[in-house]
């Protein structure tokens, strides 16, 4: 190392973390070496299970007893971290080392005030500071992470914050006693384009006033801009560590670049992103989901017209969530629909599925009423297995109680009481649409990955052959590569099947691989309507090229 460079504020040196299980030792990471010093950032970047959680849990001492950790050098500011007790431990938590979880909804307590998360530091660490100066100092620490208005958000809880505002009280709640470490994992996935941009740019701002940043991410392309240094992560080892310019434009391991060839870039519009052979639906599993050529449809499969919805959680304020909304969908095509978070995408997918009723307008399905003000559930029901869905979680959307033949089952049955043979086959055909292999239906999905989880709800999305599917941030929260195996999977079901999605995601890249249309949202209101290359390359609206600038500020764009 260079004489010319600080002193290591963190170092470690052939560390090793392994877990005692069953019984039996499993090392998940095989001896990983880096160092990083103040005002620098160092990202960590890999698929899910390749180590990059467990590095950062092991930095701060929550790996748990079944842990094992050994390292010829684990050190920070010159501690040796192995030789902490608890005790020393809780001083290093919060004080020295901030921690940044990912799900900032979860991570802060849903009936505590943003004051009271952010003040527990003071509270932990300061305990003869009066209230009033803890208040004062939460206050500036709400400020300092660019949360507007701090007065009034104090004492809000995150519930009644934006997805940004949470990740910033978050932000704030680890950086409450400037410590010299900040460790953010995955702070940055699900937020839309203008959101990231601003969490990036205020982990660049933290860096810039002197803060270590440990960035954790699945992401290259959203840490290229903050990161000094990018490690690359595979199945518990550094493939590749190099300097973030150099990594993205030569990297030299084929895990990297495959990583990269995994992200959609306009000149792969409709391409496979994923590696391996050319996919196809076997014979027998598109004979079994094929919705019948009798029903095909001459005009669009969905069509929306004139939707409004309007909540009244607060009598004197009310919230026009969608407004006077209206968009077609054709058969066999996919409708992207972007804008940031409160921006009505959510709202209007409820109403489109058929979980929330409009104040006006009305939805048509395959040609027939769907959705409008005076319809009941019993009059859409006929209709119900045209449309199916796939969420961001497809866990919580799951009964926790059933494995994957009984999530599958009970969609075939749709009500009906009878199990046999036949519907197993069909659960079997569903599984190789989907490319898992048929022994899965007898797994529960916790104990699956993320991909093959996002891969048993596509399987329930087409149990009855739909004509639509909405795809609800479908991908947002999934590895770059398992991301690409999923959209790889939708086109070609799309291409075999002719079936239509309604495709909500807050990636510009996304949205623009999967659309030939793209519907772009701001205060529940359609601002900007047209072929996806015209609005992601040319958009005619100042919120549209809002997006666009601020996903090329994330290293993103189309």
């Amino acid at each position: 190392m260079s004489d010319l460079l600080p002193s290591p504020l963190l170092a470690a040196r052939n560390l090793r973390i392994g877990f005692d299980v069953a019984g039996a030792y499993r090392e998940v990471l095989h001896g990983v070496d880096f160092t990083l010093q103040p005002g620098r950032c160092l990202a960590l970047v890999g698929e899910s299970g390749s180590g990059k959680s467990v590095i950062a849990k092991s930095l701060v001492g929550l790996l748990g007893d079944a842990a094992r950790v050994s390292a010829d050098q684990l050190e920070f500011q010159g501690h040796n971290l192995l030789a902490l007790s608890q005790a020393h431990w809780r001083s290093v938590r919060g004080e020295r080392v901030g921690f940044v979880l990912q799900d900032a909804l979860v991570s802060l307590d849903p009936l505590r005030t943003v004051g009271e998360e952010v003040g527990d530091a003071f509270r932990l660490h300061r305990r003869a500071m009066p209230a009033a100066e803890r208040r004062q100092q939460v206050l500036e620490t709400l400020a300092r992470v660019g949360i507007p208005d701090p007065e009034q958000r104090i004492d809000l809880r995150s519930p009644q914050l934006s997805g940004g505002l949470r990740q910033r009280a978050l932000i704030a709640s680890a950086i409450a006693l400037e410590p010299a470490l900040l460790i953010a994992d995955e702070p940055t996935t699900a937020l839309d384009a203008s959101v990231q941009a601003q969490i990036l740019a205020l982990l660049l701002a933290l860096k810039q006033r002197g803060t270590a940043i440990l960035l954790i991410s699945h992401d290259l392309a959203a840490v290229a801009k903050v990161a000094d240094h990018i490690a690359v992560m595979h199945q518990g080892k550094i493939v590749e560590y190099a300097p973030s310019a150099q990594l993205r434009s030569a990297p030299v391991s084929p895990y990297t670049r495959q990583l990269l060839a995994a992200i959609p870039h306009p000149q792969r519009k409709g391409q496979r992103l994923s590696p391996g052979p050319a996919l196809a639906l076997p014979a027998h599993a598109l004979a079994a989901i094929a919705r019948p050529a009798a029903e095909a449809l001459r005009g669009p499969r969905l069509e929306v017209r004139n939707v409004s919805k309007t909540f009244h959680r607060h009598p004197a304020q009310p919230r026009r969530a969608v407004d006077n909304v209206s968009f077609q969908v054709p058969a066999g095509a996919t409708l992207g629909i972007v804008g940031e978070s409160g921006s009505g995408k959510s709202t209007l997918a409820n109403i489109v599925l058929g979980l929330l009723t409009p104040d006006a307008g009305q939805v048509d399905l395959d040609g027939h009423a769907w959705v409008a003000r005076q319809q009941r559930e019993a009059q859409r029901r006929p209709l119900r297995p045209r449309m199916g869905v796939v969420f961001q979680d497809p866990l919580s959307s799951f009964d926790p109680r059933w494995s994957v033949a009984q999530v599958l089952e009970d969609a075939l049955l749709f009500g009906a009481r009878k199990r046999g043979p036949t519907v197993t086959a069909q659960a079997h055909s569903l599984l190789d649409a989907v490319g898992l292999p048929r022994s899965a239906l007898h797994s529960h999905p916790r104990y699956l990955s993320g991909g093959q989880r996002q891969r048993i709800a596509i399987a329930r999305a087409l149990a009855h052959s739909p004509s639509l599917v909405v795809c609800d941030e479908a991908v947002s929260a999934l590895d770059v590569s398992i991301q690409a195996q999923i959209l790889d999977l939708l086109l070609l079901i799309q291409r075999e099947l002719h079936v239509s999605y309604l495709f909500i995601s807050h990636d510009l890249d996304v949205v623009h691989h999967m659309s030939q249309q793209v519907v772009v949202m701001k205060d529940g209101a359609i601002v900007e309507h047209g072929e996806a290359d015209q609005v992601l390359f040319h958009p005619s609206h100042d919120y549209t090229r809002q997006l666009l600038a601020a996903s090329r500020a994330n290293g993103v764009s189309p």
